[in-house]
């Protein structure tokens, strides 16, 4: 304890946030330090009980001694007598840890399943043979105080049946009636149909737990092309697929698409959440749901549980029926990864462990909720995700948690790599943990972050050894709003493009201590994709205009143009890339559905059919889905070929991924906001010109030599072909130039 001095402030010190630190001790702080030391008769605990001592411990902590003070219990302190500030059981519940096997493990025939909940009163093991069907057995589960797991062992449970947890919880927990709920460390996670959702675990075979650890893929960091995709959006639509197994994880294996990113020449595959997620929300223009009037989740950031494969992508169930049931989406998941590592493409999984879903009955929201969400010192549920539920990742047992689910996909399902949703919200012992035991488990595994969210700070991810999204290079590229704010191939400043085709490095000014640090890309899931931002920003289409699907989002020549620079610039870029799916032929994203004439369902509907969706995140339906005879239509392949092009002499040239920061040369021209340098690694020489400039042309001093047009704005040419180019290059204005010298191509390099 510390006892210390302190100068008085004019300001009146409020408490914002009252700890539990043990039995015996509660912490309240303060916004300013107080004063002088409160007395005793400053603070009132209501149930009342005993205080014997009040000891500052800093310039804003005071500690308050006696009690005894039960976890378990609600418990309320007044200060003042004027702030009531719920007692949140924070530094208590951190002392409880465990290292024994969480979920369902087998010895011979012997089914052990544990669970950690430290505050529960009673824990009960509820067994189904059929979900949806009355319990066969019930059975009481034993508490080790000491790491606050409860535990069963039993010889009556079977494969195949379903469990779930009957749990009596502290008082400061909602009446959960006889809600039952699922295993946060179950395999495999059995739905409910309709609303609301429950969810039960279902018990996997012995031969499911042993299965052998998939091998892996090694992307190579300073190579990475990745193809980001939702998993039924690629297949629901795929001719090449059985009907029955469109839009899952048998009918991807089946399909086509391994081959088709291969030939597109990407090397990786970045799935939107295959975890088990809130797939439905409350009927729409009820209480609870004013704002989705599908009432779906179709994206998946809406996580429920950690372990367990989403089970929407097994097969196509009756609506009547509870899907996933069946344990053989263990196979299936491994053989849509196989699918995709025989084409020689890494696989990488977005993880979403800044918050848990707001509506599905996910046990980490439900069990103890001062356990495993951030709160606010009212005891409000803290929401910087701006999702709900927040996720208190700095628990120990939730880092545990997170760490074991991430070896979980890395062993059995052979995931290469994962990318981290709001990833500024996990706290820096848990992405140092991650770190140790993901590269532990695979060497060459990728590490992503999506960096903003609480801590936005892209260095937190670079001292780590992470890569980042990169929206410095997104937004000076394409922009971030198309109507407000254009990016320099639609008009903008185009002075710091070559900062940003570094790779936005120290050396720069950048966060990255690496070029493959920065994953450099045009659009994702989240906002306009690439196509509809090109279409609003140059004003064929109004954000809010309903528009008819193959006539009004026809591609003009500009916007061609555009696109083509800026896949020129994403695949001459250092770094990681990244290409969104359907992009590659500038898909746009239409509301689907009839024209709606009601006027009071038009107020209430926040998107109408017919207008582009920038946020189509609760659409299972052809806004989302990949129109694969579409991308045959002649303009949009010329498009895709463009994208192939670029992605095969990415390949080719390894200047164009591996040169190092002291090897890209600026050349002299006559205009400052002209892209113009000489880029080489030993044996590879290639000079890059872009010429953004919407009015006038770029005269540029090339290097010595003869040089050839390896792609321009138009397209990917053969360089055997065309005109030699000496001394200097005239660049018409938005054009581009990828030169070789004549020399190397014909040594084939």
């Amino acid at each position: 304890m510390i006892k210390t001095s302190f100068t008085s402030t004019p300001s009146t010190p409020i408490p914002f946030r009252v700890s539990l630190q043990d039995e015996h001790k509660v912490v309240v702080l303060y916004s300013e330090p107080p004063h002088t030391t409160p007395s005793s008769t400053s603070f009132c605990f209501d149930p009342k009980l005993h205080i014997t001592g009040v000891v500052r411990e800093g310039r804003r902590r005071v500690a308050l001694y006696g009690g005894p003070f039960d976890m378990r219990a609600k418990l309320n302190l007044t200060i003042d007598n004027k702030r009531s500030l719920p007692v949140l059981p924070d530094g208590i519940l951190n002392r409880y840890c465990s290292s024994l096997p969480l979920g369902l493990t087998w010895s011979e025939n012997v089914a052990t399943v544990r669970l950690f909940h430290p505050r529960a009163r009673s824990v009960r093991l509820v067994v189904f043979n059929t979900p949806g069907e009355d319990p066969v057995d019930e059975l009481g589960m034993h508490l080790d105080e000491k790491c606050g797991c409860w535990s069963v062992d039993s010889d009556a449970i079977q494969p195949g049946q379903a469990y779930g947890f009957r749990v009596k919880g502290p008082d400061d927990v909602a009446d959960q009636g006889n809600m039952i709920f699922c295993d946060p460390y179950g395999w495999i996670v059995a739905k409910s149909p309709g609303w609301p959702v429950q969810m039960l675990s279902i018990v996997p075979p012995p031969s499911l737990i042993n299965l052998p650890s998939l091998p892996h893929v090694n992307l190579g960091k300073r190579g990475a092309m990745i193809y980001e995709a939702h998993l039924k959006d690629v297949t629901q639509l795929a001719k090449d697929v059985p009907e029955a197994d469109r839009g899952t994880f048998n009918g991807l294996a089946i399909s086509s698409f391994p081959e088709y990113v291969n030939d597109l020449g990407l090397n990786a595959v970045e799935w939107l959440p295959l975890q088990v997620y809130d797939d439905r929300e409350p009927p729409f223009d009820t209480p609870d749901n004013g704002w989705n009037e599908t009432g779906v989740n179709h994206w998946g950031y809406m996580s429920a549980q950690y372990f367990a494969p989403e089970p929407r992508y097994q097969r196509s169930w009756p609506k009547s029926d509870w899907m996933g049931t069946d344990p053989n989406i263990v196979h299936d998941v491994r053989n849509m990864v196989s699918a995709l590592h025989q084409q020689n493409l890494a696989v990488i999984a977005d993880v979403v462990y800044n918050h848990v879903g707001n509506y599905g009955q996910s046990p980490l929201r439900h069990l103890d909720p001062m356990y495993w969400l951030r709160h606010n010192g009212d005891g409000s549920l803290k929401s910087e995700s701006g999702c709900g539920n927040d996720l208190a990742t700095e628990r120990p047992m939730a880092r545990r948690m997170i760490v074991d689910s991430l070896l979980h996909w890395s062993r059995v399902y052979g995931i290469d790599g994962f990318r981290f949703d709001l990833a500024g919200l996990i706290d820096n012992g848990t992405l140092d943990a991650i770190s140790k035991q993901l590269c532990k488990e695979n060497p060459n595994v990728n590490l992503i972050a999506e960096p903003w969210g609480g801590l936005n700070d892209k260095r937190r991810f670079v001292i780590r050894g992470w890569s980042s999204w990169n929206d410095y290079y997104r937004d000076g590229l394409r922009g971030h709003d198309p109507s407000k704010h254009k990016g320099a191939i639609l008009g903008g400043d185009s002075g710091p493009l070559l900062t940003h085709v570094r790779g936005h490095v120290v050396e720069d000014g950048g966060p990255f201590e690496e070029a493959w640090q920065s994953v450099n890309y045009l659009a994702s899931h989240d906002y306009y994709n690439f196509g509809d931002f090109l279409r609003i920003a140059t004003g064929l289409i109004k954000p809010k205009q309903v528009m008819q699907k193959g006539v009004d989002e026809e591609l003009t020549p500009d916007i061609i143009k555009r696109a083509k620079l800026g896949f020129f610039l994403l695949f001459i870029s250092r770094g990681m890339l990244m290409l969104h799916e359907g992009d590659e032929w500038l898909r746009a994203k239409i509301v689907a559905g009839d024209k709606i004439t009601n006027r009071a369902m038009k107020a209430k509907l926040r998107k109408l059919p017919g207008q582009l969706d920038l946020d189509s995140y609760n659409r299972d339906d052809t806004t989302n889905w990949l129109d694969w005879e579409e991308a045959e239509d002649p303009v949009r392949s010329d498009i895709r070929e463009y994208v192939k092009g670029m992605a095969h002499l990415r390949k080719m040239h390894p200047a164009l991924r591996l040169a190092r920061h002291a090897n890209l040369h600026p050349l002299s021209s006559n205009d400052n906001s002209l892209l113009a340098y000489v880029t080489r690694v030993p044996g590879n020489r290639l000079v890059i010109l872009v010429n953004l400039n919407e009015n006038r042309k770029a005269r540029v001093n090339l290097p010595e030599g003869t040089w050839v047009v390896l792609a321009d704005e138009t397209k990917v040419r053969n360089p055997n072909r065309g005109r030699a180019h000496t001394d200097v290059e005239v660049l018409p204005p938005m054009s581009a130039r990828l030169l070789a010298s004549r020399d190397q191509i014909r040594r084939g390099k």
